[in-house]
């Protein structure tokens, strides 16, 4: 026998025992949260530098070195006091347990489940070392980043304890143990976990065996409805058909014998159900204190569910908590399944470099989980909240996404896949967190489809096929129960609708109609409805949209603008963006003049906005506003200030001054796609396109007799041409790829942007039609900066992009002798569409103020 060693308790309470087996007591809980970080590490070692930053992340790194140093003395003071040997050591820059000192319950019940994973039959014996959750009602203060990492790990063995039960419960009918264990089990795991169907199909058995069939169906009625009501999902198909085979009588059952005792010859096993078609052996009688234990679990609700299910009732916020606020960005926020953590994406704490945090809603500050040099966003949580996938780009791999997993809340980050030809993608995992979905492109210049990326294998299978000509499908989003995808299905960048479809029937259901801007999307926990942002009546707010059909309704006051939405499995908890933001002109003459505000377009509410400026060589200015409460086309001309549109619920971009600065070509995207229009200067329209397709990028031809344009109308992106002065049908100038266009002042080439490619590339022109390959013009420009360029005068104007990714300066370059000079400072301009070029070479900026919130609702149900 060895020499008597420490013990260390982390299942239940923690505890801390000496050689002689009396409680060791440290003053501080921390150092017993020390030792509970290192046993869990590899070799049982962790650098000073991270155990300081673990558990003293409050202070200054010279502070909780010291508090390091304090607490392990603490340890070896414990140690002193009961006459035994070390627990710790120091190795080099780290701190070692010292080995075969120190014994821990949590290594025991590990080994006995990793026996269990080869020999099922050992499974109760891992069960019976399971003694309550990892550090159960352990807590300290100031240590966020510990309290991270203790609930994940509390939450991956509780896991694995559950899936333990129900396996030695499985265990227990296979081996033909008595009919008391048998339910003794069942009524364990469903205590441990109300939701674990292989128990509640054992007393579904139990009551039939018993002469008891319709209990057996009162019971999955209880259930479904229960599981319904909690997580929105139906339950599991094996269930269905216990139930359906009840109904119809197939499950055979026993009448209650006469006698009052079983007979000395009669065996009291409990078999495993077997196939329908296989032979079952006789139920025994059943002895009165089994009969009375069955009764009890439907009489005294040991499942507690309510009879019958409820239609769908509309969610209503209840109570509003802000998270984070700044003049930042903090970019799509994603909830943890337990509602207890929030990720995000940001560059607020690290300016310059967008990486994704980790914020615990009890409090606590931000902790950094990634910090490549790339852009980190559209994280989203695996189903047991032991993980995350996320989305990374960067100019340096081509801008198109990387797709990656991260084992929270310390890594590590593994890459599982690429997109083929977007930057942005969206994430959702698996119900069973086997795979993901994600948004993508089959190939540039297709419209994004929604594909499953299998985890193991890097298998990448498409799920939905936009049909050609809209922009595509992304944001998808699972349903609890796995069998249904949500996503948004994009006419243009500017109009969208929620579907859903079936994933194993691939059913495709169109649950929105309207076609208007949609910026997040997420099931409510019922899973009988979902949630989105949307601008429908002017302003963002949150909607709701039953699965069964009928009208959205609005959730939000109208007080927030609601942006992209998260919700948490397991709490009617919703995480969301609130943005306050307001765009505005300022005039730019020079490079060396500061910018001034455009007085004659000024807003005349904060809350209203100016963007989209195109300047005539008049001075006259047409620009895009909301002050009236839609968008609309404006004109500026003589201190007058005027609509020139009337449209209803619409976006209106990239309005063009003819040369001869009577006409504007803009673009008008609505339900059904985008569209060409021209409006003069009384407010007189032509609409020029009028296809289903999505069309974009108009400029005006030398002459002002035709209107070039990108549309999708094909299948693909190309270039087109159409006579200004009458529309009608379009002519192709290109072949597949161009998704925008400018044209070169003296005719001879066209100036185009390839879909989902960086860089403005060249070709040249003879008689009005694309001749010979596009070569590379200028490589800077980025995908999406589609709108952030233009050629004037002779020279190319462009956002020029950090290697992070964010945008940094506008940039002009001469066409003929190829010099770059900076012509302003992009910081604080509206990206999707950044400055405007006047005749003259000087800018029209446009400036956004830009207020960002992370907010989390809790939602109750109204009706």
């Amino acid at each position: 026998m060895g020499d008597p060693v420490w013990s260390l308790s982390l299942l239940g309470r923690c505890e801390l025992r000496a050689p002689s087996g009396a409680p060791a007591t440290p003053a501080t809980r921390k150092a017993l949260a020390l030792l509970a970080y290192l046993v869990r590490q590899p070799e049982r070692r962790a650098s000073r530098e991270r155990l300081a930053a673990l558990l003293w992340a409050e202070v200054d790194a010279p502070q909780a070195a010291t508090n390091l140093r304090k607490a392990l003395s603490l340890l070896r003071r414990e140690s002193e006091r009961h006459g035994a040997a070390g627990i710790l050591e120091r190795d080099g820059d780290y701190v070692r347990v010292v080995a075969g000192v120190l014994s821990v319950d949590l290594d025991a019940f590990e080994r006995a489940a990793a026996e269990a994973e080869h020999d099922p039959d050992r499974a109760g014996d891992a069960v019976d070392l399971y003694h309550g959750d990892f550090l159960q009602d352990f807590a300290i203060r100031d240590a966020s980043e510990f309290e991270i990492w203790m609930l994940r790990e509390r939450q991956r063995l509780r896991n694995l304890a559950s899936g333990l039960m129900a396996t030695a419960l499985e265990r227990l009918l296979a081996t033909g143990a008595s009919a008391e264990a048998a339910a003794q089990a069942a009524l364990r795991v469903i205590a441990f976990d109300p939701f674990e169907e292989r128990a509640h199909r054992v007393l579904m058995r139990l009551h039939v065996r018993q002469g008891r069939p319709a209990a057996a169906l009162a019971h999955y009625r209880d259930f479904a409805s229960h599981i319904g009501r909690e997580l929105g999902v139906a339950p599991e198909p094996e269930t269905l058909q216990l139930f359906n085979e009840i109904r119809t009588g197939r499950r055979k059952t026993r009448p209650e014998p006469e006698t009052e005792a079983a007979g000395p010859d009669e065996t009291d096993a409990f078999v495993a159900p077997e196939a329908p078609s296989a032979r079952r052996a006789s139920w025994p009688v059943r002895t009165r204190a089994l009969a009375a234990a069955v009764a009890a679990v439907a009489v005294l609700g040991v499942i507690g569910f309510a009879a019958s299910a409820r239609a769908p009732r509309v969610p209503a916020i209840e109570s509003l908590t802000r998270v984070l606020s700044a003049r930042s960005n903090f970019h799509r926020p994603a909830l943890s399944p337990d509602g207890n953590f929030l990720v995000y994406s940001s560059h607020q704490l690290t300016p310059g470099n967008q990486d994704l945090y980790l914020l615990a809603l009890r409090g606590g500050r931000p902790v950094r989980l990634t910090s490549d040099a790339g852009v980190d966003e559209n994280a989203a949580w695996s189903p047991d909240g032991t993980s995350i996938a996320f989305a990374r780009r960067s100019p340096a791999e081509g801008d198109l996404c990387r797709i990656y997993t991260y084992r929270m809340p310390d890594g590590p980050e593994r890459l599982v896949g690429r997109c083929k030809a977007v930057a942005d993608s969206r994430l959702a995992w698996a119900a069973d967190g086997r795979a993901l979905y994600f948004s993508d492109k089959p190939a540039p210049g297709r419209s994004s489809a929604i594909f499953r990326l299998e985890l193991a294998t890097g298998q990448v299978r498409a799920i939905t096929q936009s049909p050609d000509g809209l922009w595509g499908d992304d944001e998808p989003a699972i349903s609890r129960d796995g069998r249904k995808l949500a996503f948004l299905r994009r006419e243009t960048w500017a109009a969208s609708d929620v579907h859903v479809v079936d994933l194993s029937t691939g059913e495709d259901r169109q649950i929105t109609h309207e076609g208007d801007r949609i910026w997040g999307l997420t099931w409510d926990r019922t899973g009988k409805g979902l949630l989105f942002s949307s601008n429908r009546t002017s302003d963002t707010g949150l909607w709701w949209a039953p699965l069964s059909g009928g009208e959205a309704r609005r959730v939000s006051s109208g007080l927030l603008e609601f942006r992209s939405l998260s919700s948490s499995r397991d709490r009617d908890l919703l995480a969301f963006e609130v943005v306050r933001d307001q765009t505005y002109l300022v005039d730019k003459a020079r490079p060396s003049v500061e910018p001034e505000r455009i007085g004659a377009t000024a807003p005349v509410s904060s809350q209203s906005s100016e963007w989209f400026p195109a300047a005539a060589s008049d001075g006259a200015l047409a620009y895009v506003s909301d002050r009236s409460g839609e968008e609309q086309l404006w004109l500026s001309s003589g201190g007058v200030q005027r609509p020139l549109t009337g449209f209803r619920r619409v976006t209106i971009t990239e309005p063009r001054w003819s040369p001869d600065g009577a006409r504007v070509v803009f673009v008008v995207a609505r339900q059904g796609g985008g569209d060409v229009y021209v409006a003069d200067r009384a407010g007189a329209l032509l609409r020029l396109t009028s296809d289903a397709a999505e069309d974009a990028s108009p400029v005006w031809s030398a002459d002002g007799r035709h209107v070039y344009f990108a549309s999708r109308r094909s299948g693909a992106w190309r270039i087109w041409r159409v006579r200004a002065d009458v529309g009608g049908p379009a002519e192709a100038v290109t072949r597949d790829g161009p998704r925008a266009v400018r044209l070169d002042p003296q005719g001879r080439a066209l100036f185009v942007m390839l879909d989902s490619r960086a860089g403005i590339w060249r070709i040249p022109v003879e008689d009005r039609l694309a001749k010979g390959p596009a070569r590379m013009f200028e490589a800077a420009l980025q995908p999406a900066d589609w709108m952030n360029w233009d050629i004037v005068g002779g020279s190319l104007y462009f956002a020029r992009r950090a290697p992070t990714g964010q945008q940094d300066r506008i940039s002009r370059r001469d066409l003929a002798s190829g010099r770059e000079t900076a012509v302003a400072d992009s910081a604080g301009l509206f990206q999707v569409a950044s400055f405007a070029v006047r005749p003259s070479g000087g800018l029209i900026l446009t400036r956004r103020e830009t207020e960002m919130n992370v907010m989390t609702a809790e939602l109750g149900r109204s009706r």
